[in-house]
């Protein structure tokens, strides 16, 4: 089962919206009711405080029109996202009171909003009560993941320890670093070890069994996390960047290079290997290195230490072997125990 968050992060932020925001508004004799709503620079997710006069999205927007990037809305029946870009064609067309929208901002802004106080206002109260309980409800269940590749003509069959979804909104909900040296911290975090000790014993296990060398046995967790679909952070969150942690990574089930990377040298450093992540500045691309006697193929060195090159992304890459594609001539290294 994969739970898609982006519907879980609505409900959420939905009960947060309409329960902690606070909504300047005014009403005076003989003038149309008002409300301002305060947005930020970047992403925002707000509900309207008013049924609006007019509906259209143009009209509700005009007034900031300028510093709106985009905004998005999700249909839970349809199960689909609608989403507007000014001056583009778009398919989201209204916005109407009784919807939640990410709307991202080039600047802080005050939405005002003019039309009258909604009918529904109890019975949304009434839906945010409930929200609340299902949402304590849904933060206790455990997502149990099933993952399935190829390496070395066999298909491997992993299941792994039943994530809880509070764990992972914690995960979700922790600010991202700006540095890249700040990934090591992020691959050795500690609130995760019991999830990725349980996936380093069924790593070891496998190895003995197959009879794996060491280099086969690193092949073989690189091979896993390459298994793991590259996907975009502008579109499968709301940000242009977003690094994930390791449990994060797994509970997604993909991630781009930064965050396969932080996987790999996740579990790489717990079983107890000398690695650190490699940052490519003229290609933006991020990878994994190794130290290993019987190393071969592409390394770097940092402070008199041979680091071999770990490609994450894309499937079939062994150690030591770097895309051609790749054209930086030199890497940011940064080992996880300097």
């Amino acid at each position: 089962m994969k739970l898609k968050f982006r519907i879980l992060s609505a409900i959420i932020l939905t009960v947060l919206v309409f329960t902690s925001l606070s909504y300047t508004s005014g009403v005076v004799e003989g003038q149309t009711p008002t409300s301002e709503v305060l947005l930020f620079e970047g992403w925002n997710f707000i509900g309207l405080p008013l049924v609006p006069e007019d509906p259209s999205i143009d009209i509700v927007l005009s007034e900031i029109i300028d510093n709106v990037e985009a905004v998005w809305t999700f249909d839970g029946y349809l199960k689909t996202w609608s989403s507007y870009s000014p001056r583009a064609p778009s398919d989201l067309t209204e916005m109407v009171e009784d919807k939640g929208y990410w709307i991202k901002m080039k600047t802080n802004v005050i939405l005002t909003i003019y039309g009258c106080e909604s009918e529904s206002e109890t019975l949304l109260l009434s839906y945010i009560s409930y929200l609340e309980y299902r949402l304590e409800t849904i933060m206790d269940i455990n997502i149990k993941q099933y993952y399935t590749w190829e390496y070395l003509d066999v298909t491997w069959n992993w299941d792994i320890t039943p994530i809880p979804i509070s764990l992972y909104v914690d995960y979700y909900e922790r600010s991202r670093p700006i540095y890249w040296s700040s990934w090591v911290d992020m691959a050795k975090d500690p609130d995760d070890d019991y999830y990725i000790t349980k996936m380093i014993q069924q790593i070891n296990s496998d190895s003995i069994k197959a009879g794996f060398t060491e280099i086969e046995k690193v092949n073989f967790v690189i091979s896993f996390v390459q298994s793991l679909p590259y996907t975009v952070d502008s579109v499968t969150t709301p940000w242009d960047e977003y690094p994930r942690y390791p449990i994060e990574t797994l509970f997604d089930r993909g991630g781009d290079c930064e965050d396969t990377s932080i996987l790999v040298a996740a579990l790489l450093d717990r079983l107890g290997y000398d690695v650190c992540l490699i940052f490519l500045e003229d290609d933006n691309h991020a990878a994994t290195g190794i130290s290993i006697e019987g190393g071969y193929g592409t390394y770097y060195i940092h402070e008199g230490v041979e680091y071999f090159y770990l490609e994450t992304t894309g499937e079939g890459w062994q150690i030591g072997e770097k895309p051609s594609s790749l054209i930086s001539t030199s890497a940011y290294i940064y080992p996880l125990n300097p």
